[in-house]
């Protein structure tokens, strides 16, 4: 009897927090009935836990449409992992140096559960700065941080993350066939630098690099991004000197 209540406990709190991460992931308020759908959660459970998450203000609901925003005490916890994440800290100083010295926005992300998780950013000197890249989610397959990634990871690895992210089509240049994946990776691995040639939106040229850490593990990758190709490229080797700066403090 214990172990069934400790079993249904766990499960509650998997469900609470699978539905938290819908609310959060959507574009606009969504519906409980969409939630719960979403979860596949039984509507009764989605309204008792929404309930919990509102009563905790993880959730917001609005009084009259009854819609499900993600709350605000969610923003202290995405504001702790910022200001103490030591690879993201780390990195900034030389991130911005970059951004000012080629006037280029900088990203820095990780790989997490097969997506590409972004850490920050640092604009281009003459634009305001942009907030909206902390904690976005991305296939890696259709951008150039996870191709930087992807490419020293093992064949099992790979799989492995192309079975969680499958290989969509974000626009009409991104990668959606496995052999050519594979062999796009073999020669970012060849150049130690990946491209995203507007492959994760239109207009929207990246060029990356891997960040190492001292013991040798891949644990990240910084990008630079530009409305062209043949622009981007021309601070190849800022970028992969700034990569390599990192990588010597993480």
């Amino acid at each position: 009897m214990v172990e069934d209540t400790q079993a249904e406990r766990v499960k509650s709190v998997g469900s609470a927090l699978r539905l938290l991460q819908i609310i959060a992931a959507s574009p606009h308020p969504i519906s409980m009935r969409d939630a719960a759908e979403a979860a596949d959660i039984p509507r009764a459970t989605a309204y008792r836990l929404v309930g919990t998450l509102v009563a905790e203000g993880y959730i917001l609901q609005d009084k009259d449409s009854q819609l499900l925003t993600v709350g605000y005490l969610v923003l202290p916890l995405a504001g702790n992992l910022l200001d103490k994440h030591r690879i993201r800290l780390a990195a900034m100083p030389y991130m911005e140096e970059l951004a000012k010295a080629a006037n280029i926005r900088v990203r820095i992300a990780t790989m997490f559960r097969g997506k590409i998780f972004s850490l920050g950013c640092v604009e281009r000197p003459d634009l305001p700065p942009i907030h909206s890249y902390f904690g976005t989610m991305t296939s890696p397959h259709s951008c150039a941080l996870g191709k930087a990634m992807l490419a020293y990871m093992s064949d099992e690895e790979l799989a492995e993350i192309v079975r969680i992210s499958p290989l969509e089509a974000r626009t009409e240049n991104t990668i959606t066939n496995f052999d050519t994946l594979c062999s796009e990776l073999k020669t970012v691995k060849q150049q130690a630098f990946a491209i995203d040639n507007a492959e994760g939106a239109l207009n929207q040229y990246c060029l990356s690099a891997p960040i190492w850490s001292r013991d040798g593990s891949l644990v990240a990758a910084i990008s630079v991004m530009r409305r062209e190709l043949d622009s981007v490229l021309l601070v190849k080797e800022e970028v992969l000197r700034c990569a390599e700066r990192i990588s010597h403090v993480v």
